[in-house]
């Protein structure tokens, strides 16, 4: 399961975790039944199953959730919760095991793919291929006739540098 995913050998717990899981739930060939069968005495619904490793986004809370914020964060799917029907979810970017119902899964995904086709290799050609040249053009001139503003014969404007003694009306 590391190996496919593409996950770090820390992981190898919850791995063992969740593959322990997913065997308690299957049929075996010895027993016609499942282990989980046998235990409850009813047959295990195994639609919530998913892909170890692949790659989840679980919505945000919202009390955590800020307006102009993403509304959910990519992580990648560890295992089911122990004590409630959620995801185990590792999130990328801080690093912290999330419980989580509301996920979305894209089990054909894996975090190693989409490393791998960021990185892409550059090609050497025979020419050197150069940017345009920038274009720098002039800022415009206005074609607005410009009015002078009146306020009135009983509005005076006074200078305001120099002395009392300079300022004529």
């Amino acid at each position: 399961m590391l190996n496919q995913s593409g996950q770090p050998n820390n992981l190898w717990g919850e791995a063992l975790l969740t593959a322990c899981y997913v065997h308690n739930r299957i049929t075996s060939r010895v027993i016609p039944t499942s282990p989980y069968e046998l235990w409850k005495g009813r047959k295990p619904n195994l639609d919530y199953l998913k892909v170890w490793g692949c790659v989840a986004y679980y919505r945000t809370p919202d009390p955590k959730r800020t307006k102009l914020g993403a509304r959910a964060n990519k992580s990648i799917f560890i295992g089911y919760a122990q004590n409630s029907k959620a995801y185990r979810l590792l999130d990328i970017d801080s690093g912290v095991v999330v419980e989580s119902r509301d996920v979305e899964f894209f089990e054909d995904k894996f975090s190693k793919d989409e490393e791998n086709s960021s990185h892409t290799t550059p090609t050497s050609t025979s020419q050197e291929i150069l940017p345009p040249p920038p274009i720098v053009e002039e800022p415009r001139r206005s074609t607005r006739a410009r009015i002078e503003k009146t306020f009135g014969d009983d509005f005076y404007s006074y200078l305001v540098e120099g002395t009392q003694k300079k300022v004529t009306r």
